[in-house]
């Protein structure tokens, strides 16, 4: 690129506010303004058509943010091109709580959960369709502060943004699993219903009448108790069972850490508890996959770099040598405790990684109580998730 034809895609780069916008949310506008995109190359993409020269390229850098724009758009389709970007981004961004429906595996929500003003979990209301059993996915609703824009796809976006990071963090030290409502179309075949002739095709679904994505303040709902609390030696011990979500007593402090972590860590946590918040869903349909997820929740947090040994020059630690380490640090008595486990977890993580292997409940899903190393393996499989949980909480209140 000239020096001239740099100046001009800084120029044009800058009145589309390139580094003090959300690049994918930019991105969203330029796509709903000029109808379509193609890829030019593995990092440059073009919004519009060469007819006319109304289109602008964007390039990307290697962390995949815009990095550039370049267009031969005229100075006033500029302009109005850098107005409608102001417009919704820029100006006119207000507070609001947004509302999000997810679910809770196996224990229904009765009470309210606030945590300052960033988040509250609540139930459903009496008049919505509650779970008829106890081994259900139960409704409750996740309301959360957020900025809201003038454009409501990119409102969409950002509420998805906000369900995911607060369900994810609250999956690492939560016991029931918490999943948001799918934001895909997914159709599942019903089980025969008597009085039906046939089974169903349908569409996989949640809601209730005056259900809102979004609200200007939170719920009060002085009539619901709230959420009860144990301490954190009786929440996560083995013999905890409850009918009803409940929460440990540091969960304050457990979200106070995770919402003041630096970039760094920031980032490292939200990949461990994307991967440990994969793991429920992985698990109903493939034990091998929820098993490399699981362990890959902790691989997230490990210190990749490595110390280079002064006499030979070769690292000190492996990465196995590292998540064993890990484990030790961050879960009481796990050698006592869990000794085949420890030994084991990254040798059976990095075979069924690399083929070298899979789990029997996946090879062989019908010998279910015959083979003893299913029983074993199943075993296994359940304490690394205890191991793993552990070692996630533990990290938060270290940092």
């Amino acid at each position: 690129m000239t020096p001239k034809s740099t100046k001009v895609a800084q120029k044009v780069s800058d009145a589309l506010y390139v580094g003090k916008v959300n690049s994918s949310e930019l991105l969203s506008i330029l796509l709903m303004l000029f109808k379509r995109a193609n890829w030019l190359s593995q990092s440059a993409q073009r919004f519009g058509t060469d007819e006319n020269s109304s289109y602008v390229d964007v390039s990307f850098n290697k962390e995949g943010t815009i990095e550039l724009i370049t267009s031969p758009l005229r100075e006033d389709e500029l302009k109005a091109l850098s107005d409608r970007v102001r417009a919704v981004l820029i100006d006119d961004q207000k507070k609001a709580v947004g509302q999000a429906l997810c679910f809770s595996k196996h224990v229904a929500v009765h009470g309210v959960y606030r945590y300052k003003d960033a988040f509250q979990v609540l139930p459903v209301p009496t008049e919505a369709v509650h779970a008829p059993v106890l081994v259900a996915d139960h409704p409750f609703v996740l309301q959360f502060r957020y900025v809201r824009c003038p454009n409501r796809e990119i409102n969409s976006s950002r509420r998805l943004e906000q369900t995911a990071k607060f369900t994810r963090t609250l999956n690492v030290v939560c016991r029931p699993a918490l999943v948001p409502r799918s934001p895909y179309v997914r159709f599942f075949w019903s089980a025969f219903v008597p009085g039906q002739s046939t089974p169903q095709w349908l569409q996989e679904g949640y809601g209730y009448q005056g259900f809102v994505p979004e609200i200007e303040v939170f719920s009060e709902v002085p009539e619901l108790p709230s959420i009860k609390l144990y301490p954190k030696e009786v929440y996560y011990g083995d013999k905890f069972m409850t009918d009803e979500m409940a929460l440990p007593d540091l969960i304050d402090e457990y979200l106070d850490r995770v919402f003041v972590l630096n970039a760094d860590d920031s980032r490292k946590f939200a990949i461990a508890s994307t991967w440990f918040s994969q793991v429920p869903a992985l698990w109903s349909e493939s034990s091998s996959s929820a098993f490399v997820a699981v362990v890959s929740a902790v691989e997230a947090l490990l210190d990749k770099r490595s110390d280079i040994c002064g006499e030979c020059g070769q690292p000190k630690y492996g990465i196995t040598k590292k998540f064993k380490k890990f484990l030790e640090d961050h879960v009481p008595n796990v050698k006592t405790r869990f000794p085949e486990e420890l030994n084991q977890i990254y040798k059976v993580r990095s075979d069924l990684a690399h083929g070298a292997k899979l789990l029997l409940a996946d090879l062989e899903p019908w010998n279910f109580l015959g083979e003893w190393r299913r029983q074993q393996e199943d075993a296994v499989q359940r304490n690394t998730h205890e191991i793993v949980a552990t070692a996630l909480r533990n990290w938060i209140l270290k940092h």
